[in-house]
This record gives structure tokens, sequence and C-alpha cells, in this order.
């Protein structure tokens, strides 16, 4: 093992490495704390066996230091000390010790704690290792599980679509799909299995292989729910999970939308008079084997908008733990919908009045938004591409909507705080420019 010696005493030191050495270890040493801090982030040893009384950095920040560097390796940490007390133990506990050596050194006794890192550093590699081949498996299947997403929404005369999935973990149990019949009627679907684990994305890919069999059948919604809940019922009884659901079909030639609900978040539907939710009785796929799926239809004009979402966009919690709610996404909606539907389902920065930015970062954001109707867009909005930053200024209590404007962004990236409000800020200056203040 390669380990790290701190020891102000040069005679401590000599004898303490000469002992480490003849053990068969490599042994690197410094005279204080602060040089032991610098060699052990060139270096990176499995062991540090430090002083704990050091001019400068003493053995118990040196060891806070190492425990809060979080990219490195396991390291193990015995503190040299002729202190016995408890008070002293304790402390060093707290710090990250993982043990003592005393004052003389005994060799059985270096040789006895040697081992013990040895065994606890292995243990630690090992389980690092299982961590990263853990974590190529979970990326490798939440590419699989975005591959079962629509790749782009389909071309339907006269309606704008657009659709969006951020899962909170790398996988997770929210699903969208957009499909034509053979009629050419719109089938839309939205889904959200109870949990964020890799049981949850099994079980919704399970859903959509039943879900495009039924629609293939030609099911209507309320049939297409009733169906898939009888399939998947012993399953998802057996996970002790549900899936929550929401079917659609638009009819583009006369503008009837049939629809029927699992126990899914009402979608919203802006109309020119006002918005309103789509809501029908069922329960939860899962919940109940054998279920009556209410069915009802709606008569959309040109114009009208449909947002359809998961609850991980009302769940969401902005840094102050203040649920994002059904009120805000329901002002979204009211303020977006002339725009289109890409501009419903894109990531929010908020900004107050006194330019001091949050992150909305939405828990599990399955968006999906349309609209009906030509004429989608003013000349200057049209222009606004897929891939967009929605901006809101907002007054200091951060309750009232004062401005609202676009920017170019990949939304599939992930940005930290400091670069949001950096971008953030250079977008807004261009925004004022190009957009009208919308109050």
């Amino acid at each position: 093992m390669r380990i790290l010696l701190a020891e102000d005493s040069a005679a401590s030191r000599f004898l303490l490495q000469r002992a480490v050495e003849e053990l068969g270890h490599e042994c690197v040493v410094a005279e204080d704390g602060e040089q032991a801090w610098e060699i052990y982030k060139r270096h990176d040893p499995e062991v540090v066996i430090s002083d704990w009384i050091m001019p400068g950095l003493d053995g118990d920040e040196l060891c806070r230091r190492i425990r809060a560097d979080a990219d490195g390796p396991y390291t193990y940490f015995v503190m040299l000390t002729s202190l016995e007390d408890k008070e002293h133990v304790l402390r060093g506990m707290q710090a990250g010790v993982d043990d003592y050596l005393t004052k003389p050194l005994d060799r059985n006794d270096l040789t006895a704690r040697l081992i013990a890192a040895s065994r606890v550093t292995a243990l630690h590699r090992q389980i690092v290792e299982q961590q990263r081949e853990l974590e190529a498996e979970v990326a490798m299947a939440a590419g699989i599980q975005m591959g079962l997403l629509p790749t782009a929404p389909p071309a339907v005369a006269g309606i704008d679509v657009a659709g969006l999935c951020l899962p909170a973990a790398n996988v997770g149990g929210d699903y969208y799909d957009l499909i034509l019949d053979d009629e050419d009627r719109l089938i839309v679907l939205i889904a959200d299995v109870a949990g964020h684990s890799i049981g949850s994305a099994l079980l919704m890919a399970m859903a959509r292989s039943v879900l495009r069999r039924e629609i293939s059948g030609g099911g209507s919604p309320s049939e297409v729910l009733a169906a898939t809940n009888q399939a998947m019922y012993a399953d998802l009884v057996t996970a002790g999970l549900f899936i929550t659901m929401f079917c659609a079909r638009f009819d583009p030639a006369d503008g009837q939308l049939t629809y029927a609900n699992a126990g899914h978040n009402p979608p919203v539907l802006k109309r020119e008079d006002g918005s309103s939710e789509l809501d029908a009785d069922g329960a939860a796929i899962g919940f109940l084997e054998h279920v009556d799926f209410e069915e009802r239809t709606e008569q959309l004009e040109p114009g009208a908008t449909i947002l359809l979402y998961t609850d991980g966009v009302v769940e969401a919690m902005d840094p102050g733990e203040e649920q994002f709610g059904e009120e805000r996404l329901a002002e979204l909606v009211e303020t977006l919908a002339p725009q289109g539907a890409d501009a419903l389902v894109y990531v929010h920065f908020h900004l107050d009045s006194r330019t001091q930015m949050t992150t909305t970062d939405y828990a599990s954001a399955g968006w999906y938004g349309w609209r009906w109707g030509g004429g989608v867009a003013t000349t200057t909005v049209s222009e606004i591409p897929v891939g967009t930053i929605v901006i809101d200024v907002v007054d200091a209590a951060g309750k009232k909507l004062v401005w609202r404007g676009w920017g170019k962004d990949d939304v599939t990236s992930r940005r930290s705080p400091e670069e949001a409000e950096e971008y953030a800020r250079g977008v807004m200056a261009k925004l004022f420019e190009n957009f009208p203040p919308a109050h």
C-alpha cells in the first residue's frame, strides 16, 4: 500500500517510515499537515498516518479535509498521538479517523492497523468498481428507455405538437407516446409508474408494449385503459406498484377529442374563453382488477391548447421548498398557450426583480403539449426554435409574473446554478430588445 506519514518530529518520522517500509509498504512523508495535504492530493495514498498535534494544520483538520474530498478514493486514516483521553478520541472519530496508534510506537500495533487498513481499502475499491459497473448498466438502460419515447411528433395537418421527458434519476417510470391510427387520428398517451427505480422503468416498458398493442387493435381510449389494466394487474400487484395513465384520441377531421383517465393528473385545456381540466373517472392501473373507465369527449375549436404532464411538474420544489403547484402551471399555460407547443414543454428559469435567480428543477417532468389550428404564432414568435428556455421575471415576492421571454438553449444539458445565471443574464439583455413585455 502507499502510505502517507505526517509527523513534525524528525526522529519519530524516521522511525515510523523505517517501520512502514520494513513491512513492505511504500511510504511518502510530510513534515506538517499542510505539506501532507498537498502530497495527499498528488499521490492518493491508501493510508494516512498522521500526528495529532502539528504546527499549522493539525491531524484533526487534515482528516476533515480528506473526508471532504468526495472525488478521491477512500483513505484509511490512523491518528498517531500520545493523548489517550476519551474526549480527544471522540473528536477524532467525529472528524473521520479510522484508528489510533499511541506513542511510543509498538511495531505489532502498527502491523495490526495496517492489516485492518488493507482490508477496508480493498473493500472500498471493490464497492467503487461495482458502483461503476452498475452506473454503466443503468446508463445503458436509460438510453434504451429514452429510445422508447417518440423521436419526433407525427406530422398532422393543423396540429402543433411537442414532447419532453426528464427523469428524476437515470431511469424512471414516466412515459408519453404519440401515435397515428389507421384513420389518421392522433392518439396521445401519458403515464407514470409509481417510484423512480429500475423496476418502474421495466414496468413502463411493459406498459408501452401493451398500450401499443391495444391501440393497434382500434380500441377507444377507455377500452385501451381497461385492456391494459387487465393485462398488467397481476404483475403490478406482485411488484407493489401502480401506473397512472391518460389516453386521448383526437380526430383532426372534425376536431373531436375523446379521452379516458386512469388516476392521472388531469391535463389542462386552454380555450379562448378560459382553461379547464380534462378529467374522467377511473382508478390507476393496478389498483383494481376490473375497472370501468369513464370516456368523455370535447369539441375543440381552432386555437385550443392541451398540456399533459406528470406529477413531477407540479411537485417540483424551488430552493425555498415551495412546490411549483397546479396554480402556477395553469398560469403558465394561460400565458404560453398562444405561443405554441414548444413554449409549453421546456425548462423554466425564474428571476425576481432584484435579478437573483433560482432554478425550478423538475423532479420528473414528462410534458406533452399540442395546439390545434392554423396561425400558431406571430412572425416574431414563430422563429423560436425547438430547444427553448423560458425566462420569467417576477416581482420581489416571487409571485406576480412581470415579464416572460424565450432564449435558445439545449434543454437536455445540465447547467450549474452559476452557469445558468450567467447564461440567463446574457439572454435577458437580448430578450428585452427582441420581445415586448407580457404583463
